[in-house]
């Protein structure tokens, strides 16, 4: 069985790790779907979208999830502050803008 202290550095690998994936990906321009962790909601999500000027894509107000274009890797930080894993996905299928904004 591996020591303590092994295991919290695998721990604090896998942190890491899952941080910069979601740094990386989605890349600037990209669509990303932006998950709430908890108690973060469509309000929250909503305000980061209008701070970050992100194009809205589609909106799940049940789960209070969006798919917004991730205008750059600082709106990523962002949203990760705010309290949404943002994970990359596809927009077959989806509206052009939601917002109108151009």
């Amino acid at each position: 069985m591996l020591p303590e202290r092994a295991l919290y550095v695998l721990h604090g690998f896998a942190m890491v790790l899952a941080l910069t994936a979601a740094l990386a990906w989605p890349r600037a321009g990209e669509p990303a779907l932006l998950v709430p962790l908890g108690s973060a909601g469509l309000a929250d999500a909503l305000a980061w979208a209008d701070r970050a000027e992100a194009d809205l894509l589609a909106i799940q107000p049940d789960r209070g999830q969006l798919i917004a274009r991730v205008p750059s890797h600082h709106s990523l930080v962002q949203a990760l502050a705010a309290g949404f894993v943002p994970i990359a996905v596809s927009t077959e299928g989806c509206a052009q803008n939601v917002t109108g904004r151009e």
